[in-house]
């Protein structure tokens, strides 16, 4: 996934990787038993990397002055040139002290980002700007939904598998109404007991309408 000069673009590349993931999700269900649990961490994984990569390339197509997916130019103040300038002027909105750290550079090296991966930050830089589509920003931001929230403790129990992170899975269980799960990898299969979805499809569809939004 990489930066644009037309926003519709990028959200056409988020609902085709959602897509793919919804695949995946369908087959793993057909397959029941032990055999899916290592699809499952897949999902999960993949499905963060994509809202980090999204929210990461919105915001260089939105600073360079991409254009928003009903075809208005995206202007801001100040504007910038490039994907070193975003990230170093990301970095002194979203961390001042990591940025003064580094000495205040004009332009930071892809190692030296900030990592996005909530609405809130995004909408804080976009903000402090002014740039011309923070009413989008503003209005995916409003939507109410936990994966941006809960995804990143389920990741991060694949990367470490202990005691502690499938304690704060269990605790994710309880906040979307999935109780009783004797496996980490059951909560993301798991039906909501209101919606004919599993968490999994659920957070895919909430991805979904936020970056629809967020592109406008």
């Amino acid at each position: 996934m990489r930066a644009t000069r037309h926003l519709g673009r990028l959200n056409s590349a988020v609902a085709g990787r959602l897509s793919r993931l919804r695949q995946i999700h369908t087959a793993v269900l057909g397959l029941g038993g032990p055999r899916s649990l290592p699809d499952v961490s897949y999902l999960a994984i993949e499905l963060d990397n994509l809202i980090m990569a999204a929210m990461r390339q919105f915001m260089i197509s939105t600073l360079t002055g991409a254009r928003t997916a009903s075809g208005q130019k995206i202007t801001s103040i100040p504007s910038f040139s490039d994907e070193g300038e975003v990230a170093a002027y990301a970095l002194s909105v979203l961390s001042p002290v990591g940025y003064g750290k580094l000495g205040s550079p004009q332009r930071l090296s892809r190692r030296d980002e900030f990592k996005i991966r909530e609405p809130r930050s995004v909408e804080k830089v976009v903000a402090s700007c002014a740039a011309s589509n923070l009413i989008s920003v503003q209005a995916a931001y409003a939507y109410n939904t936990g994966v941006f929230t809960y995804l990143p403790t389920i990741r991060n129990f694949y990367a470490h598998r202990n005691d502690d992170t499938w304690r704060k899975v269990k605790n994710v269980a309880g906040g979307v109404g999935v109780y009783g799960i004797k496996y980490p990898d059951q909560l993301l299969l798991t039906q909501l007991s209101n919606r004919p979805v599993t968490v999994f499809e659920d957070w895919c569809d909430d991805v979904e309408l936020f970056f629809y939004q967020l592109t406008l």
